[in-house]
């Protein structure tokens, strides 16, 4: 080997060295500092392309917070599916039914609230 592609080959290896070095540091600062959107949420100007975005929780029960978020994504995705999430070995004071027919009742009185579907999932929602 030549001194002159010793040269190339060293300065490659740097090259994707560096590189290597800055995703991994851009990783760990997403990791450690997410970014957060806090409230009161700014409204969206536009609609993403056709995504459609789940939340899910147990809504146990429904409350203005869960109004709140539900709102936002519906102004910001075309389709917005709220899961309730149950777990067959635990009691409810309010059954998952019961939950599903009061969310969709608020999102009824809601205005921006049309495009919000509600599911009602037992056990894990990944699955």
């Amino acid at each position: 080997m030549s001194v002159g592609s010793f040269d190339v080959v060293t300065a490659s290896l740097s090259l994707f060295t560096t590189a290597f070095v800055v995703a991994v540091a851009y990783f760990i600062c997403r990791i450690y500092q997410p970014q957060v959107v806090t409230y009161p949420w700014e409204v969206a100007s536009t609609k993403e392309d056709e995504k459609t975005v789940v939340l899910a929780g147990s809504y146990n029960p429904p409350h203005n917070g869960h109004l709140a978020m539900l709102q936002y994504l519906a102004t910001k995705y075309d389709k917005v599916i709220a899961v309730i999430g149950f777990n067959r070995n635990k009691t409810y004071l309010v059954t998952p039914q019961e939950r599903e027919a009061l969310l969709c009742d608020m999102l009824q009185q809601m205005d921006g609230c049309k495009t919000v579907e509600v599911k009602v999932v037992e056990g894990y929602i990944w699955r």
